[in-house]
């Protein structure tokens, strides 16, 4: 992998590092409003909001295997991809 896809590789991968404090933020101040309010709309909203922080944390994960899948196999592979792959590898 050469030095060029690696900066760019961190780079992608700090930009979604750096979202995770505000969504923090956000499923905190969600779920305080929850409890004093006791209305479910806030925790649907902290649902999205959750849903949202695992997307990020799967962005990083994909940017990750699909780099490295591309330097060893030849070809980028998304998670899916590659999650078929470990499970053709382990089931051999």
């Amino acid at each position: 992998m050469s030095d060029d896809i690696i900066q760019e590789l961190v780079e992608r991968i700090h930009l979604e590092l750096e979202e995770i404090p505000f969504v923090l933020a956000r499923m905190n101040e969600g779920w305080e409003r929850a409890r004093r309010s006791s209305d479910d709309y806030y925790l649907e909203g902290m649902a999205l909001t959750l849903h949202g922080f695992y997307m990020g944390i799967e962005r990083i994960l994909e940017l990750i295997l699909s780099s490295r899948s591309a330097d060893l196999l030849g070809t980028p592979l998304t998670l899916f991809e590659w999650a078929s792959v470990k499970r053709s590898a382990t089931s051999s």
